[in-house]
């Protein structure tokens, strides 16, 4: 495929890389169709008018500009044999360019296409004068006869009449379709079969035709003809060269006409031989007045000489200001009032509202002496407010830093201080310009010094091989001015530059010796309570054996003395009975105190393992009427299997502990009823009892260790048991809850997570 226009080009103000389209619909006419409306009304929303302006139209309109006063110089004399062809061959070139500059800027595809064939014409008429002007300017031929005239013109005329059919056969483009590229909007197309096989090649033919006649014409002509006949090789050879090398700096976009203006030049050189100095101010005058930049000119006696459109445009500049001195024109407080006093030099900065300029001052001279000034004005703007923005956030930083407590600064790729806050000054005692080109690394500790240098080496690596790196944050003692160190906690980030190249780093240094001095007290004070709980640990285990055995020998000695009691005379055996109580309350003291130790000096989590919590109840509860055997147990299960995890040790003790509360806290005659359920994933298990309620305030702290009830008073306990009860339940990730009323009793329940049956 080829796409666009063999003329100058176009450009566009915005960016166009949303509407990119890389080729036609593949010759369905009514996807085509389809595409060209889509793409048109894009177009249309960002071009509400139908052409747009690009800097590459300039020279193909200078091209058509050149031309056309050439057409016009030319058509007084069309009567020569030589001048009536040249007209032609100018006209056409004229033509030529400006339709493709037209075609270049248009936003639609229509339009492109209409300019397209006017363009494609006008090529033919330059092809069909151009060999007979040669032929006449070299003295080949006096006359071109009428049937020259035919066979010059038969290869255009078809060539024109499939332009103008070119809708209906495609012959000489078809798929026409709009196309982006580099921010220019371009007219894509597929060339058709009589361009490929017949127009191009004949194009390409008559160019090698006229190049060999006038290098002929060179060597045979006389010194009279050669000058002509060199210019006329010079103006076709520029376009050709430049078609055929696609001499273009973006891809697709073809700069021909834009060199048709030197064609034109040299063609009226080799016709006429005239004084072209009379073209220069219509070439100059067109480019004038093609800046976007205000230009103003004065002559050596301060009177307003030249100015272009966009000066009158910008400064309202009356019309018939030409001759006047500028002082009258520009009086104060106009805004180039500046340009009154002739010896000032550029730049000047001139304020015009809210608008900023900055204007360039050139004399200029002729054989050394000045004849006049140019001032060329430039927009400024929106840089200067950008410088703004900059300075005030450059600013807001420099009051940051200097108010922050923190040590703020920034350092180049040799970790040598760039800019250093006050802070430093405070902190460390250096002055600020002791600090500026210091390396950090001299105030750092060696080990901190050595680690710092080889991670920045470390990072500069990476960053050549293509990895971005981040902020980074150290832990480093840094050396004050009198000696000390001092603990530190540094934050960096890198600094890049325009090619996001690391230029060196921007960071804050908090002072952390009073948390560094805090953590140490904390680890002296954490390994003095490890080394209590290991001597706390081995004295109960000492209790468990030196305590134990003897209680228990106290114990079965009591057992042995009360039968013996009963067997003799069947007195009252209260004395025993008070012995043996407190002795069960040493042991129950001693248990629960020895499972709080094994709970807080456990570290892990013990090993958990899938059960059934039916069958596990249905364990505990016989555990519990061996224990209590004067109880009456009731269970009443709610669900027919629930399955969890868990240490069944650790909820055995919980249970246990549970059920003797619930005897100890409850007349005899009273049943004990424990119960299980499952709802979402949830086993819930209560005990409840029908003892003397709990108070509100002591079910809020019940929980908590060495707690007991307000109803404990005679009952022996430690008040550890439910606090117990409730770091075992949390390791389970469950929860626990009590309450108590007089109507219902008391009911503590345990909420803990179940598991799928496992096979």
């Amino acid at each position: 495929m080829t796409s666009s226009i063999t003329a100058s080009g176009s450009g566009s103000r915005r960016p166009l890389s949303a509407w990119r389209i890389t080729g036609p619909p593949s010759g369905n006419w009514l996807l085509s169709a389809v595409v060209e409306l889509t793409v048109s009304r894009r177009f249309r929303s960002f071009y509400p008018m139908p052409f747009y302006y690009t800097p590459y139209i300039i020279l193909p309109l200078l091209s058509a500009l050149v031309n056309g006063a050439l057409a016009v110089y030319a058509w007084p004399r069309r009567h020569t044999p030589a001048a009536g062809w040249f007209f032609l061959l100018v006209f056409g070139m004229s033509g030529w360019s400006l339709s493709y500059a037209l075609n270049t800027v248009a936003t639609e595809l229509w339009l492109m296409d209409v300019f397209f064939k006017l363009g494609q014409s006008f090529f033919c008429l330059v092809l069909f004068a151009c060999l007979p002007m040669l032929l006449l300017v070299a003295g080949m031929v006096k006359e071109i006869s009428k049937k020259a005239v035919i066979l010059f013109g038969l290869i255009p005329f078809i060539s024109i009449i499939a332009g103008i059919t070119n809708d209906q056969l495609g012959l000489i483009r078809h798929s026409m379709h709009l196309v982006s590229r580099d921010g220019l909007i371009l007219m894509g197309y597929q060339d058709g079969w009589y361009f490929t096989t017949i127009h191009i090649k004949y194009v390409y033919l008559y160019y090698m035709v006229v190049l060999c006649l006038c290098l002929v014409g060179m060597v045979r002509r006389g010194q009279q003809r050669r000058f002509s006949l060199f210019m006329i090789l010079t103006a076709t050879f520029i376009p050709l060269v430049t078609d055929m090398l696609n001499l273009t700096p973006v891809k697709e976009l073809r700069l021909t006409t834009s060199a048709l203006f030197i064609s034109g030049i040299c063609y009226w050189l080799a016709v006429f031989r005239g004084n072209i100095i009379n073209l220069v101010p219509l070439a100059r005058e067109a480019l004038f007045e093609q800046l976007g930049q205000p230009v103003i000119v004065v002559d050596k006696d301060r009177r307003l000489s030249q100015f272009n459109h966009e000066a009158a445009l910008r400064f309202a500049i009356p019309v018939g200001a030409l001759g006047r001195q500028i002082e009258e024109l520009f009086p104060s407080p106009h805004p180039l009032h500046l340009l009154c006093d002739a010896t000032c030099s550029g730049p000047l900065a001139v304020t015009d509202g809210d608008r900023c300029w900055q204007v360039s001052v050139s004399l200029l001279k002729n054989r050394g002496a000045t004849v006049g000034t140019m001032y060329v004005c430039t927009d400024v703007t929106d840089l200067n407010t950008a410088k703004n923005a900059l300075a005030a956030g450059e600013e807001k930083f420099r009051r940051l830093a200097e108010e922050s407590a923190d040590m703020v600064w920034q350092l180049d790729l040799q970790l040598c201080f760039t800019y250093a806050n006050t802070a430093h000054t405070a902190m460390l005692g250096y002055a600020l310009d002791e600090l500026i080109g210091l390396p950090a690394t001299e105030l750092m500790d060696t080990a901190d010094a050595e680690l710092i240098s080889n991670a920045n080496r470390e990072r500069i690596r990476k960053e050549r091989e293509g990895v971005i790196t981040g902020p980074v944050r150290y832990e480093i003692r840094l050396r004050c001015h009198d000696g000390r160190m001092l603990w530190t906690e540094v934050h960096a980030n890198p600094l890049r530059d325009h090619q996001q190249q690391i230029s060196g780093y921007i960071g804050v240094t908090r002072d952390i010796s009073t948390r560094k001095a805090d953590e140490q007290r904390l680890a002296a004070a954490l390994e003095s309570e490890k080394e209590a709980r290991a001597e706390q640990e081995q004295f109960l285990a000492m209790l468990s054996h030196e305590y134990r055995t003897p209680l228990a020998i106290i114990q079965s000695n009591l057992d042995l003395l009360e039968l013996q009691e009963q067997e003799a005379d069947g007195s009252d055996n209260t004395r025993i009975v008070s012995m043996k109580r407190a002795i069960n309350r040493l042991v129950e003291v001693m248990g629960s105190s020895l499972d709080r130790s094994r709970l807080v000096q456990q570290e892990t989590i013990p090993a958990f393992e899938p059960f059934s919590l039916i069958a596990f109840l249905d364990e505990v509860i016989d555990s519990a009427e061996g224990l209590w055997g004067n109880r009456l147990f009731m269970f009443t299960p709610e669900s027919g299997t629930v399955h969890m995890q868990g240490n069944r040790s650790q909820l055995k003790t919980v249970l246990l502990n549970l059920l003797d509360n619930a005897c100890k806290y409850s007349p005899e005659q009273t049943p004990i009823i424990i119960t299980c359920g499952e709802t979402e994933g949830i086993a819930s298990v209560t005990v409840s009892n029908s003892g003397v309620p709990l108070s509100r305030n002591d079910c809020a702290c019940i929980f908590e260790k060495f707690r007991r009830g307000s109803n404990s008073q005679g009952t022996a306990g430690a008040g550890l048991g439910l606090w117990l009860v409730q770091q075992i339940v949390e390791q389970h990730g469950g929860s626990v809850t009590l309450s108590s009323t007089v109507e219902t009793g008391t009911t503590v329940t345990l909420m803990l997570p179940t598991v799928a049956e496992t096979v």
